[in-house]
């Protein structure tokens, strides 16, 4: 009985754990297309006036320094038109040689995302942006022991009822079998 309860439960829950972990993993994405979509519009007027020879590498600076909020962004930069680094934050050793497209991947123990910033359909620069992923780790250990509990209470309650089922129904017939 405890094996019949069993096992159609901790499939429940592995199949939620999993879903957890793919729309956290979305939400995470999301969250730094926005991040980075803010950070390409406060800089629109700094890549246009460093497409016109105008050093602005100080207000670009400025603007990632918002970054600071999120403790989960290992690094992010903001690129020129031409390929050049205009700002840097957080570890450079992580920063790119050259950025690349509109895309994120992950990576090892990190997220990775290059947003292009788009000024009248002209890429002008691209916003760089590298998260670890320590926040979907923790949260996965929360689920994970969710899930433990969870299916150790339901075990705990599926051997009560086998009992006392077994007392009421099982032991009379046997006892009339005998």
């Amino acid at each position: 009985i405890m094996l019949t309860s069993a096992t159609p439960l901790l499939l429940s829950s592995t199949a939620f754990v999993i879903y957890e972990f793919i729309t956290f993993r979305q939400w995470m994405v999301r969250e730094l297309e926005i991040q980075s979509g803010i950070i390409g519009a406060n800089n629109i007027g700094n890549l246009i006036f460093r497409a016109v020879g105008i050093d602005t590498r100080e207000d670009a600076a400025a603007t990632l320094k918002s970054l600071d909020a999120n403790e989960h962004i290992v690094a992010a930069g903001i690129f020129a038109q031409d390929g050049v680094l205009l700002a840097a934050f957080g570890d450079e050793n992580f920063l790119p040689a050259t950025p690349s497209g509109d895309h994120f991947f992950f990576k090892e123990n990190h997220l990775i995302l290059f947003k292009p910033v788009v000024q009248d359909d002209e890429t002008i620069g691209t916003v760089f942006i590298q998260s670890d992923l320590s926040i979907l780790n923790e949260r996965l250990q929360q689920y994970i022991g969710i899930v433990l509990i969870f299916i150790l209470g339901a075990f705990i309650v599926a051997f009560f009822l086998s009992t006392i089922l077994q007392r009421l129904i099982s032991r009379p017939i046997l006892h009339l079998a005998g």
